[in-house]
C-alpha cells in the first residue's frame, strides 16, 4: 500500500456508478451490522477494520492499474510471483523438516498440510494461483526465461499441492484451462501451448502405461486418496450452509461480522452465505456487484479482441475459479482476492505479460 501510494496522485475514474453503489452498500451495512452484536464486539469491529482494508487495496491496486497500465499488470504479477515462491520455499523445507521448528508452518500438530507463513492451507493454496499462472504464462511466452521460470513454476506446484487443499485444487485447474483456452486464440502463444499440452499428455500417459500399477499402488490408502475423496465433515459442512439461509431471512442486516460462529455455533464455509450472515444481505449484494462488474469487466474487454485482451483473459480466468471456491470456503478477508479484482479494472494495451516494448500487430478476435 505504500509503495503503492508513492506512485503519485493524479486524477483518474477508477470505478462507474454500479461498482460505487456496491461499494457503498458494503461499507454502510457492514457498519450497520455493528449494531446487531450481542458479543465480542471488538472481534467485529477488527473485522470490519480488514474488510475496509481490503476495499482499499481493491481501489489502490484499480488505481494502480488503471494509470499505469501493462507495467503495473507485471509489477504485480511478478511480485505476487516472488511471494508465492518465498512462501512455498518455506512450506517445502518445513515439510522436509530442515527448518527449526518447522512444526508452526504446518495445520496441525499431525504435520499433514503446510501453510506456510498464512493462517491456513486454504488461505495459502488460492494465493498461489495467480504466482502460479503468471510463471506458465511467462514460460509459454518468453524461450529466453524458460529456464528461470521453470523451477519457480515447479516450486509453486509443490507447495501448491502440499497445502492439500482440495478447493484450491480445482480452482488452479480451472483457472489454468480457461486461461490456456485463450492462449490457444491468440496466434503468438498458440503454437506453443499446444505443443506443450501434448508433451504433459504424453508423458502423463507413457508414466501411468510403465508405472501404473506403482503409482496406483502407493497411492491406495494414502493421505491424497483421503483428501480428494469425500472428507466425513462435508455433509456437515453444507449443511450448515443450508442452515444459514434460513439465518439470512430472519437476520437481514446481519449478526454483526465474524459473529455467526458464537452466535450459532456454526461456520458455513461460503463466502457469500457467511457475509451475508454476518454483515446482512445487502452488505453481501455490495459485495456480490463489486465482484461481478469486474468478472463482467473482463469478459467485454476479452471478446472486444482489442490490445490487451489476454491480460483480462487472465484475470477473468483467475476470477472463474475464485468463484467456485468461494462457494466452499470463506474468503471475505483474502488480499489475493481484491487485488484480483483491482487488476480487472486496469487499461491494458498489450497481450505480452514480460517484454512490454515489443510492438505488436493487433491480435486475432478470441473465439472462448
Amino acid at each position: 500500500m505504500p509503495i503503492l501510494g508513492l506512485a503519485g496522485l493524479k486524477p483518474v475514474r477508477l470505478v462507474g456508478g454500479i461498482e460505487t453503489l456496491g461499494i457503498i452498500l458494503f461499507v454502510w451495512f457492514s457498519f450497520l451490522s455493528l449494531t446487531m452484536v450481542e458479543q465480542y464486539f471488538l472481534v467485529s469491529v477488527r473485522a470490519v477494520i480488514i474488510e475496509i482494508y481490503m476495499l482499499l487495496i481493491f481501489l489502490v491496486t484499480a488505481y494502480w492499474a488503471r494509470h499505469y497500465g501493462d507495467h503495473a499488470f507485471r509489477a504485480v504479477v511478478l511480485m505476487l510471483i516472488f511471494g508465492g515462491l518465498c512462501t512455498s520455499l518455506i512450506g517445502i523445507l518445513a515439510w522436509l523438516d530442515v527448518l527449526p521448528n518447522s512444526e508452526i508452518f504446518f495445520r496441525d500438530e499431525y504435520r499433514s498440510r503446510i501453510r506456510s507463513t498464512f493462517k491456513d492451507p486454504n488461505v495459502l493454496g488460492p494465493y498461489l494461483i495467480m504466482p502460479l499462472l503468471g510463471a506458465l504464462w511467462a514460460l509459454i511466452e518468453d524461450a529466453r526465461k524458460r529456464l528461470f521460470f521453470l523451477p519457480i513454476a515447479g516450486i509453486l506446484m509443490v507447495g501448491l499441492l502440499l497445502t492439500f487443499s482440495r478447493g484450491a485444487w480445482i480452482h488452479g485447474i480451472v483457472t489454468i484451462f480457461i486461461f490456456f483456452l485463450a492462449l490457444l486464440n491468440y496466434r503468438k502463444t498458440a503454437y506453443q501451448v499446444f505443443l506443450a499440452g501434448c508433451l504433459v499428455l504424453g508423458c502423463a500417459t507413457f508414466v501411468l502405461f510403465i508405472f501404473a500399477d506403482d503409482i496406483f499402488g502407493a497411492l491406495s490408502g494414502s493421505y491424497f486418496s483421503k483428501r480428494v475423496s469425500l472428507q466425513s465433515y462435508d455433509s456437515e459442512r453444507f449443511n450448515h450452509i443450508f442452515e444459514s439461509l434460513f439465518h439470512i431471512l430472519d437476520h437481514p442486516f446481519g449478526v454483526g461480522p465474524n459473529q455467526v460462529v458464537f452466535k450459532f455455533g456454526i461456520e458455513p464455509h461460503n463466502t457469500f452465505v457467511v457475509f451475508a450472515v454476518n454483515n446482512g444481505i445487502l452488505a453481501c449484494f455490495g459485495f456480490v456487484i463489486i465482484y461481478f462488474a469486474a468478472a463482467y469487466r473482463c469478459l467485454v474487454k476479452t471478446f472486444e479482441g482489442k490490445d490487451g485482451w489476454l491480460k483480462y483473459a487472465f484475470i477473468l480466468a483467475i476470477m472463474a475459479g475464485l468463484f467456485i471456491l468461494m462457494n466452499v470456503v470463506g474468503g471475505i478477508h483474502w488480499r489475493h482476492l481484491f487485488v484480483t479484482i483491482g487488476l480487472a479494472y486496469g487499461n491494458y494495451t498489450q497481450n505480452t505479460f514480460l517484454d512490454l516494448k515489443t510492438s505488436e500487430s493487433p491480435p486475432s478476435r478470441p473465439s472462448l
